[in-house]
């Protein structure tokens, strides 16, 4: 009897754990660093409405919760020039696959608010590891199961992407909208001119 109870808090447990939703950092993993603002005359409920709304001009929004003041977005794929310092970015001027993903957190900071923004981006190095990884192998002989040469993952999991730092431009592009929507949401109406008979 207690046993089955024991089980039944378990289960119940692991079944809250996996139907919450997970925070940014679980969500787009570990950053450093945050751009910031503030808005003195903002009230909550707008702040977060103009960081989904400045979200949006740029990607397509994954998660957005109030309660938590948290907006998180997809990643957004593009070719360009991303390079890390590397010898081989500097010098052939390659292109390659870079996604970004971003966040919004939005807080109260009594008589304001405080929007935080991060925009991660990372580069698609999946041939480079894979040839790393054969580099790294020290006898020819095919040791690997079929798990452990990727048999058994799907593309998308087999894909290697590498930490390029974030999109500082656009985390201030991103609060600039902020702002501009919420100063525009604070200024008053303006009454048409009235015509004198």
């Amino acid at each position: 009897m207690m046993q089955s109870r024991v089980l039944v808090v378990l289960v119940l447990a692991v079944l809250a754990l996996l139907s919450g939703c997970a925070n940014v950092n679980e969500s787009i993993g570990p950053v450093s660093g945050w751009s910031r603002d503030r808005y003195e005359d903002a009230s909550y409920e707008a702040a977060f409405d103009a960081g989904r709304y400045a979200l949006e001009q740029w990607f397509r929004i994954e998660s957005a919760r109030a309660d938590r003041g948290e907006i998180v977005t997809l990643a957004d794929e593009s070719m360009e020039r991303a390079g890390t310092g590397r010898l081989r970015d500097e010098t052939v001027g390659t292109r390659s696959r870079v996604r970004r993903r971003a966040a919004v957190r939005i807080s109260r900071h009594p008589p304001g608010i405080i929007a935080e923004c991060v925009v991660k981006r990372e580069r698609l190095d999946t041939a480079e590891a894979r040839a790393f990884a054969q580099q790294r192998s020290f006898s020819e002989a095919p040791t690997d199961t079929p798990i452990q040469g990727e048999a058994g993952a799907s593309a998308e999991q087999s894909q290697v992407w590498t930490d390029i730092g974030r999109d500082r431009k656009l985390e201030r592009e991103v609060l600039d909208v902020m702002r501009g929507r919420l100063l525009r949401e604070s200024r008053p109406a303006t009454r048409p001119a009235q015509s004198t008979p």
